[in-house]
C-alpha cells in the first residue's frame, strides 16, 4: 500500500524509521550513545506516544502503518520482559506460548483466565484468546492480558 503523504517519501525519513528499533537493555546499554543520533526507542506506551508526538514534530502526522509499528513495538518489548516464546493468530483467536522460563507464574495465568472471558489454557501450557469481531485491535487486546500477566501476584 503506498504512502499518500509525500513528506514520508522522503530519504530521510525513511532512514529515521528504518532505525525505529526495539532493543533489550543490555544490548542498548552496550551500544555507543552517539552510534545514531536519531535512534528512538519504543517500550512503553510512555515511549510510543513520546516517539509518536517526535516524528510528528518533524515531519507531520505519520500515517496508520507507523501508528501500527509503534504498538507492535511496545507488544514486542512487553514479551521479551516476560519471555513470551511466540504471539500467533490463527483466525479469530490468538495463542501465546510461553517462555520455559517466563517468569509468569501458572497460577496467575489462571487468576487472568478467571478474571475475563474468551481466555483459556491448552494442556501445553498454550494461552488461547478470543479475539470476536468487536474486539480491539490484536496488539492492544494482546498488550492487556499481558500487562495483566506482569502486575499480577
Amino acid at each position: 500500500m503506498p504512502i499518500k503523504t509525500k513528506r514520508w517519501n522522503d530519504p530521510k525519513v525513511c532512514a529515521l524509521m528504518a532505525r525505529l528499533e526495539i532493543v533489550n537493555d543490555s544490548a542498548w546499554n552496550r551500544r555507543a550513545p552517539d552510534s545514531y543520533p536519531c535512534s528512538l526507542e519504543v517500550r512503553t506506551e510512555d515511549g510510543r506516544e513520546e516517539v509518536r508526538r517526535e516524528l510528528a514534530d518533524r515531519f507531520g502526522p505519520p500515517p496508520p502503518a507507523v501508528d501500527n509499528l509503534l504498538d507492535y513495538a511496545v507488544l514486542k518489548a512487553l514479551c521479551e520482559k516476560l519471555l513470551v516464546a511466540s504471539v500467533e493468530r490463527h483466525a479469530e483467536q490468538v495463542a501465546i506460548k510461553f517462555h520455559p522460563e517466563t517468569p509468569v507464574r501458572p497460577e496467575q495465568v489462571v487468576g487472568v483466565i478467571r478474571a475475563h472471558g474468551g481466555l483459556r489454557l491448552d494442556p501445553s501450557g498454550v494461552l488461547w484468546m478470543n479475539l470476536g469481531r468487536d474486539r480491539p485491535r490484536l496488539t492492544q487486546t494482546v498488550r492487556n492480558v499481558l500487562l495483566q500477566l506482569r502486575t499480577e501476584g
